[in-house]
């Protein structure tokens, strides 16, 4: 029986994960959730800031948390959609 795996329309070649290109895509995911996190991060500092700065009131680490994850999370859907956009390989 044979197996047949998709091919690239752009190579022309399969397109099938072999060992090196699933220890990529786990390289990758792993630098993409560290940087997600350092961002994060850096976002909730900026977030405690301004508030602190430009309002005399006392910010709950909540309200920080939540605010700091919406942003991230429409960054990092922003970002994937850039890629679509642009067709950036």
């Amino acid at each position: 029986m044979l197996i047949s795996y998709p091919v690239s329309k752009e190579t022309g070649k399969s397109v099938r994960m072999d060992g090196k290109g699933i220890l990529q895509a786990i390289i990758a995911l792993i630098i993409f959730i560290v940087f997600a996190i350092i961002y994060f991060i850096i976002l909730a500092f900026i977030i405690k800031f301004s508030v602190g700065l430009f309002y005399d009131y006392p910010v709950d680490a909540g309200f920080v948390a939540i605010g700091a994850s919406i942003l991230t999370a429409g960054t990092l859907i922003a970002g994937g959609s850039i890629r679509e956009a642009f067709k950036l390989n």
